[in-house]
């Protein structure tokens, strides 16, 4: 027993690292900036008990809480350092640990070992995981996934006031604190039972505290942890809830599982920010579509043949697809979609894959087919991976295939801003502002318009363009008045063209709106400090000190200004 056991851990771990070892070379990566690399609970141990106390972007609004996924952040850092290979390698073995409960899960309802170690070689090497495994802030669906699969695996069987079901409540605990979506569980356990075909009151006595977990987990969501301004489903843009009716969002969600399913089986075009109404079905992804329902009949008239405990699985598995996808399909979320809303839904996909090979009589076709699958698949993942290894190629692949997305080409034009690039970042900043229309309906549209026009005047001052410049800040200004960067840059531009009182106002109104803002302190000091009014350009500089009490620039001015003053 313990030799077979082993035996699947080393395939299964030898798949994983086959197929994703590759992105252990990658950066950190768009959201992996202000979760990790930028985020002050990961630096300073005192801060760590806020994980539990803040939504996951905090003052983001976006009310995302995920606190289990910041305590893996903070170990992670603890123990392998702030390098990113540390946090890929965590994201791998977390992948491994799903697809190894996963074979364990499938074994446990089919009792066929061939079936689940297959079905689970195929969802560990799968590309269409990338955004889950490769990025690394995609980790909170593998890290949820363990505990629904621990969750699911001790409550088979498990009888009430006993350890394992005891275990099985603390694990779906632990689901719901490192993905909201978690909160189907109990769902998927009434179907297991209806399936299993238990007693009535069993089923009752067993499912009922899930039930009231889940239900105690959507009051606290609802109101004490509610990061929202005020009621959740209307401020989320995403749901758009009084914007889009019943009908069109079940056109959508039936858009949405045909580009589903055609990647999962064909999986090219795999990208991040999809949006739906720009989304194409492909014609391979029609040619993953009939393959689909090519298996799927192979797979019923299979069925018919095979023992119960396959059948019930088969139908289970099916009921389970459907469950994890409709929290993130359409009817939720009808403006958009994502390849890692698929991470859980997929093991039904691998299962029936993975039963297909298996109920091939003959061994030789049966084995070649296997090695086609498996190698088709992890190609295509070490493939994929590679567009994850930098910003710029990343960018530059989302930006291909989803032009309308303002995050990533803003975040294109800001990489070309920073490399020097300075025409490729003006194009990129224009097309954002040429594309506002389209933009319109996107979570953060305006933030990102003020900051392109921002960003533009930065632009246009490093290549000598000073009117353009004040003319792209005002304009940003105009859109967020609460951009202090904008003003400072405003009275900085002023300054240098010789016109000081406009330059003071600018200078003073930025500091009106952050009064921690030391650098345009430090700009209007020095200005007075031009106009020979030192004593108020100290005052400035200390007020900057208190502040930020390491600012050197602040520290040399005082000097220098106390000579004058004593020269005088």
């Amino acid at each position: 027993m313990k030799q077979k056991q082993l035996f699947v851990i080393l395939v299964l771990l030898a798949a994983v690292f086959l197929a994703y070892g590759n992105s252990l070379k990658g950066q950190f990566i768009w959201d992996d900036k202000p979760l990790i690399a930028e985020n002050p609970l990961l630096k300073d141990p005192n801060l760590w008990g806020k994980a539990f106390t803040v939504e996951l972007y905090e003052g983001s609004r976006a009310n995302y809480y995920r606190p289990l996924l910041t305590i893996t952040f903070i170990l992670n850092s603890l123990f392998l350092g702030s390098v990113p290979a540390g946090y890929h390698l965590v994201n791998i073995l977390l992948h491994f640990l799903v697809g190894y409960l996963l074979c364990l899960l499938l074994e446990k309802i089919t009792g066929s070992l061939s079936v689940s170690l297959v079905a689970s070689l195929v969802f560990l090497i799968h590309p269409i995981h990338a955004q889950a495994v490769t990025y690394i802030s995609g980790r909170a669906d593998p890290l949820a996934a363990i505990f629904l699969l621990l969750s699911v695996f001790f409550y088979i069987n498990a009888e009430m006031g006993r350890g394992k079901y005891g275990i099985s409540l603390l694990c779906f605990m632990c689901a719901l604190l490192a993905k909201e979506t978690s909160v189907m569980l109990p769902v998927v356990l009434l179907g297991l039972d209806l399936l299993q075909g238990a007693q009535k009151k069993i089923k009752i006595k067993k499912e009922l505290p899930f039930f009231l977990i889940a239900g105690l987990y959507c009051v606290l969501r609802l109101g004490q942890l509610n990061f929202s301004q005020g009621n959740p489903f209307l401020a989320k843009k995403g749901f758009a809830l009084l914007q889009i009716g019943f009908f069109e969002r079940f056109i959508l969600f039936l858009k949405t599982l045909a580009i589903y399913i055609g990647s999962f089986f064909v999986p090219v075009h795999l990208h991040m920010e999809r949006i739906i109404s720009d989304e194409k079905i492909y014609h391979s992804y029609w040619a993953g579509i009939i393959f689909c329902c090519l298996l799927m009949g192979f797979v019923i008239r299979g069925m018919l043949k095979c023992d119960i405990r396959i059948r019930r699985a088969a139908l289970f598995f099916l009921f389970w697809f459907f469950v994890w996808l409709l929290p993130q399909s359409a009817f939720v979320f009808p403006k958009i979609m994502a390849e890692h809303f698929l991470y859980l839904p997929s093991m039904s996909l691998c299962f029936m894959l993975a039963f297909w090979i298996n109920i091939i009589e003959r061994s030789l076709i049966k084995k070649l087919l296997l090695g086609t699958v498996l190698f088709y698949f992890a190609f295509l993942t070490w493939q994929q991976n590679k567009g994850w290894l930098d910003e710029m190629c990343f960018f530059k692949r989302t930006v291909y295939y989803a032009p309308t997305s303002i995050r990533a080409r803003d975040s294109l034009a800001a990489l070309y801003l920073q490399e020097g690039r300075y025409s490729d970042a003006e194009l990129e900043y224009m097309k954002i502002l040429d594309s506002r229309d389209k933009f319109a309906g996107q979570q953060g549209a305006q933030v990102v318009e003020a900051a392109a026009l921002y960003n533009l005047g930065i632009l246009y001052e490093k290549t000598g363009r000073p009117i353009e410049a004040l003319a792209a800040y005002n304009s940003a200004v105009a859109i967020n008045p609460k951009m202090e960067k904008a003003y400072n840059n405003v009275g900085l531009v002023y300054q240098q063209q010789g016109e000081v009182k406009r330059a003071e106002e600018f200078f003073k109104k930025a500091i009106e709106l952050d009064g921690l803002f030391y650098q345009a302190m430090n700009n209007l000091a020095q200005l007075y400090a031009q106009e020979n009014r030192l004593d108020e350009a100290i005052r400035l500089w200390n007020a900057a000190l208190i502040v930020y009490p390491g600012y050197e620039t602040a520290k040399k001015n005082i000097i220098i200004a106390n000579k004058l003053i004593n020269k005088d």
